[in-house]
């Protein structure tokens, strides 16, 4: 059967992030999806003026509807939250569902490249704190990773024995997996992983390639958990993962928009069974 997956996140009218770009893989993929838009948005951040709907009565109704109906899902993918109050509601939906044997995991959508996400506050950094207690799976980036553990703020380039350091205050603070991303060590740029199930750390090594690709962290996150879900290892997860975000970059960066991210549905064909 299936694996279904309840995915929360903004939905962007133009551009191929969050949920635009989440769902057409994950379909792909064999997974059952339900949408759950934190925020309707008119298009990308990247183009500077925006239009954004607080969707967070929307949210919810539609999970009283969805209780209703009797949906249930395997796993349950977090990632933009527009709000304390939707970060409350949602945490208190994993915690009720983890109890029911749902995976969790958790996108602590809020930073990057050294600092906090414009409009982003301590309070929600405090709060994303609480939602990721609750996780099975952890999948911030560096400078995300930093902020939730208060160590090494503003590093942008960390030692192999400074990333473990994070990656246990993670696994403390949760009891998860970890995986992080864009990190940067004595000259080499990988996603760096623990697997709590082996009590083992691994990296992925990949070429860093300069330019502006928005969505690939939504991508790189939808193939994880889907291969994840199909009973591929954490690392075998990760290694898929990265190696087809290479392949889509590679093949998109001299012509993709680079405010709208990479035409998914159009490349859908990496995602076959081809050599990690």
């Amino acid at each position: 059967m299936k694996k279904s997956m309840l995915l929360v996140n903004d939905m962007p009218g133009v551009g191929k992030v969050a949920l635009a770009a989440m769902v057409p893989v994950l379909n792909y993929l064999g997974m059952k999806t339900y949408s759950l838009p934190t925020a309707l948005i008119s298009n990308t951040f990247n183009y500077g003026n925006f239009e954004i709907l607080n969707t967070t009565k929307y949210m919810k109704h539609t999970l009283e509807v969805y209780e209703a109906l009797g949906f249930t899902y395997d796993c349950i993918c977090t990632g933009y939250m527009f709000s304390k109050e939707q970060m409350d509601l949602i945490y208190d939906l994993c915690r009720e569902k983890q109890q029911k044997g749902t995976f969790i995991m958790v996108d602590p959508i809020m930073a990057d490249g050294g600092k906090l996400y414009n409009g982003i506050s301590k309070e929600y950094v405090e709060q994303m704190k609480k939602l990721c207690t609750i996780a099975d799976l952890l999948v911030p980036n560096v400078t995300e990773a930093s902020f939730l553990t208060d160590l090494y703020l503003g590093n942008q380039e960390l030692t192999n024995d400074q990333v473990k350091e994070l990656m246990m205050k993670l696994y403390e603070m949760s009891s998860s997996s970890v995986v992080i991303t864009s990190v940067c060590t004595e000259g080499e740029t990988a996603v760096w992983g623990y697997d709590k199930h082996h009590k083992e750390f691994f990296t992925v090594p990949y070429t860093l390639i300069h330019g502006r690709f928005p969505g690939t962290g939504d991508l790189f996150s939808s193939i994880l958990i889907g291969r994840l879900l199909t009973g591929c290892s954490l690392k075998e997860s990760v290694k898929n993962a990265v190696t087809r975000v290479e392949i889509l970059i590679n093949r998109y960066q001299n012509s993709m928009n680079e405010y709208n991210g990479i035409p998914i549905e159009q490349c859908l064909d990496i995602l076959d069974d081809i050599p990690s």
